[in-house]
């Protein structure tokens, strides 16, 4: 009977741990995205559209976004949707969360865990945005508006917060059509060597179009809203003639480095800046591997066909995330830290973008303003030369000396004016002498 006893104790902790082994090899219900070329991707949908699906899957201990277009996808399965509650027992409620956040229940197409920005910064990532420029309302064009002198007056700002206020995470979110050239190398080296050291700096963009997607590239994290541009950095001289000769050979040169800074294959830039028959450069192709690791090729020979070598490339958000230029594709600041990895989250330091709006509201307003001011300085110094008494010869005078202040006040609030318009002190200096010229002797 012992011996009976002792057999079946046995034969039940062999089941048992054969059961455990078998709970223990089961995987974890997933998502799944069957491609034509047979490849099955296995993790998490988090966002989807008519056009494309993007699956988050691991790889060793690090997670991936794979971006596919749904022409090349065959079939999606979601394993992870609503399991049945057991026959035996009735389906019981969810206890009431302790967060009111977490009672709505998650798409099958967003992250499970959605970050929340807190109120109270224990525990949680903390988070500053800057933007760079405003293309809705004409204030975006690099040099005047998105000027490294004014993002660095933000970077201060950020800087001398207390040390439990201070962003742990910098994100850039740019939004420009391009502009100055001259600005790209101070911006650069401003983001490499005075941001990078101290803030995990991240781009974000709504577009970047020439001198703003160069202005991007030494952040090795992009993240794209869902209908950004980046791309098209073609060079124009001083004379709307396309730039060649030594001057864009120091521009590609200048970017090859910047991709370095920004762990960027440097033949991406190349093609977004210079294309046959204007510049000698091969087509731009790329391999991607089941893990959505991508190969660049500079040559025709790779799986995609991303740029032909007579085209200047522009990535959408689809491709700026399949090809592994972006991390994701985010809309809301939410969807930013979750690309970035943070379950919880607060903004702080909204001073330094703060400071951004201000500088781009004066500066709209200088541009308006000045071209008024100089206005009526014409219009003051014909009434003086019109004058029939020195009084009131001197009193026009006076008028437009007291325009030619408010100018200079203007350009003081605004500095990107004194080098990008030309309104210089030297320049000022001589139309006060100009000015003065016309008092009465």
């Amino acid at each position: 009977m012992r011996n009976a006893l002792s057999r079946m104790n046995r034969l039940f902790a062999i089941v048992a741990t054969l059961a455990l082994v078998a709970l223990a090899a089961t995987p974890a219900l997933a998502d799944k995205v069957h491609t034509k070329d047979g490849r099955v991707l296995e993790g998490e949908i988090v966002r989807e559209s008519s056009s494309f699906v993007t699956i988050r899957v691991k790889v060793g201990d690090e997670e991936k976004d794979i971006t596919l277009f749904m022409s090349e996808v065959a079939s999606v399965e979601r394993t992870a949707d609503e399991a049945p509650a057991p026959k035996d027992e009735p389906a019981k409620a969810d206890p009431k969360p302790a967060n009111p956040q977490a009672a709505a229940a998650p798409s099958n197409n967003k992250p499970a865990e959605q970050p929340k920005a807190r109120s109270s910064s224990a525990g949680a990532t903390k988070i500053a945005f800057i933007t760079l420029g405003d293309t809705k309302n004409g204030k975006d064009m690099v040099g005047p508006y998105v000027y490294a002198d004014a993002i660095r007056s933000s970077l201060k700002i950020l800087d001398e917060l207390p040390e439990d206020q201070k962003p742990e995470i910098v994100v850039l979110w740019v939004d420009s059509g391009g502009g100055a050239l001259v600005e790209l190398e101070p911006l650069n080296r401003l983001v490499q060597y005075e941001m990078k050291p101290k803030y995990r700096t991240v781009a974000w963009i709504r577009s970047a179009i020439s001198a703003a997607a160069m202005t991007s590239w030494p952040c090795e994290e992009l993240i794209m809203m869902t209908n950004a541009p980046i791309g098209a950095c073609t060079a124009w001289s001083g004379n709307l003639q396309k730039m060649d000769g030594p001057a864009l050979g120091e521009l590609l040169k200048h970017m090859r480095e910047v991709s370095r800074w920004g762990k960027k294959d440097p033949l991406i830039m190349q093609a977004m800046q210079v294309c046959e028959p204007d510049f000698p450069r091969n087509d731009l192709s790329a391999d991607i591997d089941e893990h959505g690791n991508v190969t660049w090729y500079d040559g025709p020979e790779g799986q995609y066909m991303v740029c032909k070598k007579t085209d200047i490339l522009t990535f959408n958000s689809i491709d700026a995330v399949k090809f592994g230029l972006a991390k994701g594709i985010a809309d809301t600041k939410d969807e930013v830290a979750a690309l970035l990895g943070c379950k919880e989250w607060i903004e702080v330091g909204p001073e330094a973008n703060d400071y951004q709006v201000r500088f781009r509201d004066n500066l709209k307003l200088s541009e308006t303003k000045l071209g008024e001011l100089l206005q009526k300085i014409n219009i003051a110094l014909q009434f003086a030369q019109g004058a029939q008494t020195e009084q009131e010869r001197n009193a026009q005078v006076g008028r437009a000396l007291n325009y030619l202040r408010q100018m200079r006040a203007m350009v003081r609030k605004s500095p990107s004016l004194e080098f990008y318009e030309q309104w210089t002190k030297e320049r000022f200096d001589a139309m006060e002498e100009q000015i003065k010229a016309n008092r009465a002797r």
